[in-house]
């Protein structure tokens, strides 16, 4: 009876860790397809990282390239003598293109802007004014 009751004990226990192994084994093999469902999005994601990154690249460069050519029509004239109002400068740098260009038509010298940039403070105050103007018109 002693005998029997071992050989019960011992299948059952055999039977228990059969079915661990079992356990054990299917949990192995959805561990290892979750490992490589992991792989492939990390190197997904990693293209996905290198794309963006050369668009970030791309999109810099085509920003610099839009600000380039977008400055084309700024010009800033050094020494001109200061004054009070933005009118008198925009009727002294007509005047000053004109000399230059005389052939040019009035009507191509519209000025958008046109502003003095202010001195450093370190620097003496009977120098001459820097004037920054942008031309509506351009051409190159």
């Amino acid at each position: 009876m002693l005998q029997e009751l071992r050989s019960t004990m011992r299948a059952d226990f055999q039977s228990a860790v059969d079915d661990i192994r079992k356990e054990v084994q299917d949990i192995g093999t959805r561990m290892s397809a979750q490992e490589e469902c992991t792989d492939e999005l990390c190197l997904a994601n990693n293209e996905i990282v290198d794309k963006i990154q050369k668009m970030k690249v791309d999109k810099k460069r085509l920003m610099e390239k839009l600000e380039d050519s977008s400055r084309r029509n700024i010009i800033r004239v050094r020494g001109v003598p200061e004054t009070d109002t933005t009118v008198k400068l925009t009727k002294y740098l007509q005047q000053l293109f004109l000399a230059i260009k005389p052939d040019l038509d009035k009507a191509d010298l519209r000025l958008d802007r046109v502003h003095q940039v202010p001195k450093p403070k370190d620097l003496a105050q009977d120098l001459l004014t820097d004037i920054v103007t942008r031309l509506h018109y351009y051409s190159p």
